[in-house]
């Protein structure tokens, strides 16, 4: 059975590989032994998953890659199929040759589709359908009940009665004089000093760090560039950034952010960009202490080259004040502050703003009038109305306190109740909850039992750079309407984690790499 010849030769991998290579290897190998014939069906993703212990991701990988060696074929509603003769010169071969060192990280970037965003999308599709009475926690959603709807309405009426015809017009890149009013009096609370002529505005926080990427490389002389990102880190911005053909590094990261130590690694390797999430990290939660901020600038400083790029994603719905490295006079000039309003007001408010000093701001706009010409100044003065309401302080300071509920609770009786087989990040701010689990615990295992129990969770691979970490899942904390439901969700998730263990005991895991 191909099934059980799989996993008994998986056992010659030695973890110096990409765990879907290896997979790929194996059945190659296979292949061309002779003990895989030409016809026979593979098995579905699926199976071959939960035989090994990897997730689906990873066997769709190695099909992939077999595709695209020659070796096989997919067939519509039937499956994955063996096409290439077998070589009779190694028939007689008993095992795969050992693997070869070595991760060429580029190259796979390169070939890449955006398959973290499809394999979120599609995970959480499958879950939905299967367990569709269970909570989704698979997303990075707000709760929608925190949003200041009824302020938000109110901002909204008064702008249209404000409006003019001239108002309606075309108009130019820059932000409104109100808005940037407010966003100066926002970031001043805070302890980040800017000026009404450092503020830019976008549609999204994304789009402006996209934007950003063609200034910095504009400055450069029209490169490709090669941006640092933290890792674990946001799966739709690493496909972006594939997409768009720009070489990625990854940056190892503990409960406080990027580490220090790690951004100098990457700088070193050429990085001249470096894409930072001060606070409510995502996937992990992490948020800067004071000493972490001093310890990156430190390290910016002795790189004039590098451009630091900050995603401020959950700022005015968060407990943590960390800042901005743009108060820092070595790197004010090479520092892009970028802050959303879509977790904390609302995602359809689709807006953002970034403060830049002059020499990148100019750049920076003429690039938002390339894109889109500008941003609503309807939904502009809107926002700025919503940020001077002393009721909306009050609500999303409400909403921070909830959210940081929910995550101690689902944490708390998560880790009291896993029996050690579980280590959560310490979220500091935001949704998000990050499991790390034992070597014993199979997450697609995990992630399925949980949805039986009512919790539908995410696989943690597609917060990777490469295909092929296993160990983690995500889910969201703040999917749960009540701290007592937080607590509960972890009590479920223990549970799920402790069966998987038990369920998996005895088979094949590949060696992580």
């Amino acid at each position: 059975m191909i099934l059980s010849w799989v996993r008994q030769h998986a056992l010659a991998a030695d973890g110096s590989e990409p765990r879907y290579k290896a997979i790929a290897e194996v059945i190659a190998h296979g292949i061309k032994a002779g003990q895989i014939p030409t016809g026979r069906r593979l098995p579905t993703v699926r199976e071959l998953a939960k035989s090994l212990g990897v997730s689906d991701t990873t066997i769709a990988a190695a099909y992939r890659l077999l595709r695209q060696q020659g070796q096989v074929e997919g067939r519509v509603g039937s499956g994955t199929y063996v096409i290439q003769e077998p070589d009779r010169t190694r028939a007689n071969q008993a095992s795969p040759p050992m693997y070869r060192a070595g991760v060429d990280r580029e190259r796979s970037m390169a070939w890449s589709p955006p398959w973290r965003r499809r394999t979120l999308t599609a995970h959480a599709g499958h879950l939905r359908a299967a367990f569709p009475a269970a909570l989704d926690c698979t997303s990075g959603r707000p709760d929608p009940a925190l949003f200041p709807l009824a302020q938000l309405q109110r901002a909204w009426r008064f702008a249209i009665d404000q409006m003019t015809y001239d108002g309606l017009q075309y108009a130019g890149p820059y932000p409104i004089a109100p808005l940037a009013k407010q966003v100066v009096l926002g970031l001043e609370r805070e302890g980040v000093v800017v000026k009404e002529s450092d503020i830019a505005v976008g549609s999204s926080a994304q789009q402006l760090i996209m934007l950003s990427l063609r200034v910095i490389s504009t400055v450069l002389g029209k490169v490709k560039l090669t941006v640092a990102v933290e890792e674990p880190g946001y799966a739709t911005i690493f496909d972006s950034l594939g997409r768009l053909g720009h070489r990625l590094v990854g940056m190892k990261m503990d409960d406080q952010g990027a580490l220090p130590a790690s951004l100098e690694e990457a700088l070193a390797s050429g990085a001249n960009v470096v894409l930072l999430t001060p606070r409510a990290h995502n996937p992990t939660g992490a948020s800067w202490s004071l000493e972490r901020k001093a310890a990156l600038a430190e390290i910016l400083a002795r790189h004039p080259g590098a451009t630091a790029i900050e995603d401020d994603y959950f700022a005015g719905a968060t407990t943590s004040r960390p800042g901005s490295l743009l108060t820092d006079e070595r790197l004010e000039d090479r520092v892009i502050y970028i802050r959303s309003f879509s977790k904390s007001v609302a995602p359809d408010f689709r807006l953002a703003v970034a403060s830049v000093r002059p020499r990148l701001r100019a750049l920076l706009m003429e690039e938002k009038s390339f894109a889109d010409g500008w941003s609503s100044h309807l939904a502009q003065f809107a926002m700025a109305t919503l940020l001077a309401d002393p009721e909306v302080k009050d609500i999303l300071a409400t909403a921070a306190q909830a959210y940081a509920d929910r995550r101690r609770a689902a944490t708390s009786s998560l880790l009291s109740e896993s029996g050690g087989l579980a280590r959560v990040a310490s979220a500091g701010d935001g949704v998000n909850v990050w499991i790390n689990l034992s070597p014993e615990v199979h997450p697609s295992e995990a992630i399925e039992q949980a949805a039986a129990l009512g919790v539908l969770i995410a696989p943690g691979e597609p917060f990777f750079l490469d295909m092929g970490h296993n160990n983690a899942v995500r889910f969201n904390a703040g999917s749960a309407k009540s701290v007592d439901q937080a607590f509960e969700i972890g009590r479920i998730l223990s549970r799920a984690i402790i069966q998987a263990a038990e369920d998996s005991s005895g088979s094949f895991l590949i060696p992580h790499v």
